[in-house]
């Protein structure tokens, strides 16, 4: 018995580039493995058509797609036919085609009554991933992927590296120092050009949310009502109205797939509720009110406008890791597998 449902994938990205150098974004090719909401959660009243929870439809998607296909056929058989106490048993069959089935009669062939060819997807990511972002903040012109401003005591030798974070801070601690380098994050960067895009408030502790920017009603009403359109740090602030940096384009999308840039043009100042209200989903209101706004799927000229953005193409570093990101997505032949 073969059950079908709709595409999602799981993948984690290892390589973010430039905005203008990905704005097709790599591929994300992950196994189907035809697991539906309802068979992860079959006790959630609605499950297939929007009972699930945010973090149960994470995980379900999580089981959906999967980077292998002993995996695919492992979560075929354990959500799929869960009352079934024989193993799973899984031959690939093609570099795209796998055989799953229930090894009722343990001799790890593909002769069950129970079973199915999973196929692995060529590219699963969400279509807002293809989107081009063209955001308020794209006039910052110290810009790029996890970039690190380093502040030697002589300003004149001053530089901007591009590179992905050495130790893993830059967006847990806004700036901090490692062997006399002092290093400020890209949300901080963004944070001080919001300021100084808006002029104020004066107040070290708050920003205005970019959704104020040009003035446009339709934005403004998006924004947490509470906040009143002023964003504040300060230890005592309600967190609805904390400021927080929002991806436009999620960097991941909820699939799981490399998806929007770290880029100043993919970046929006706004509050902390609405920002975990959209999180990474595509399909959210607000979040393709946002799209439409900055981001139009019919931006035309886009990546020449972004091409003008000043910005340093990709170290031989980046290249490699991006050869390296390519290579763990092959998947060579290999033999059966049987297992629970």
């Amino acid at each position: 018995m073969i059950k079908k449902t709709s595409v999602f994938a799981v993948t984690v990205a290892l390589a973010i580039l430039p905005a203008s150098a990905r704005a097709a974004g790599p591929a994300c090719a992950r196994w189907n493995t035809e697991v539906t909401e309802c068979d992860v959660y079959p006790n959630v009243a609605n499950c297939a058509s929007g009972g699930l929870s945010f973090s149960q439809r994470r995980n379900w998607k999580s089981k959906l797609y999967v980077k292998t296909f002993e995996e695919a056929c492992s979560n075929w058989k354990k959500y799929g036919y869960p009352n079934q106490a024989a193993p799973y048993a899984s031959q690939l069959i093609s570099p795209t085609q796998a055989r799953c089935s229930v090894d009722d009669n343990g001799n790890g062939l593909p002769d069950d009554a129970i079973q199915a060819v999973l196929d692995k997807e060529p590219d699963v990511r969400e279509s807002c991933c293809k989107r081009e972002p063209n955001g308020p903040n794209k006039a910052l012109t110290i810009d790029g992927s996890y970039a690190k401003l380093v502040n030697p005591i002589n300003p004149q030798f001053a530089t901007v590296v591009y590179l992905p974070p050495a130790y893993g801070r830059e967006f847990s601690t806004l700036t901090f120092s490692h062997n006399g380098t002092v290093y400020v994050s890209q949300i901080e960067r963004i944070r001080n050009w919001n300021k100084a895009r808006f002029g104020g408030p004066s107040n070290a502790n708050t920003w205005y949310t970019d959704l104020k920017t040009g003035n446009d009603p339709a934005m403004i009403a998006l924004e947490t009502a509470s906040c009143g359109g002023v964003l504040n740090n300060s230890a005592n602030a309600p967190w609805e109205c904390k400021p927080q940096v929002h991806h436009m384009i999620p960097r991941v999308d909820e699939n799981g797939c490399d998806c929007g840039p770290n880029s100043a043009e993919n970046a929006l100042v706004i509050s902390a509720k609405l920002n975990g209200e959209m999180s990474n989903n595509c399909n959210d209101p607000k979040m393709i009110a946002i799209l439409d706004k900055w981001a139009p799927e019919n931006l035309a000229g886009a990546g020449a406008a972004m091409e003008q953005s000043p910005k340093l193409a990709m170290n031989d570093f980046q290249i490699s890791r991006a050869r390296w990101q390519e290579s763990l997505a092959t998947h060579s032949l290999a033999p059966m597998c049987v297992g629970l």
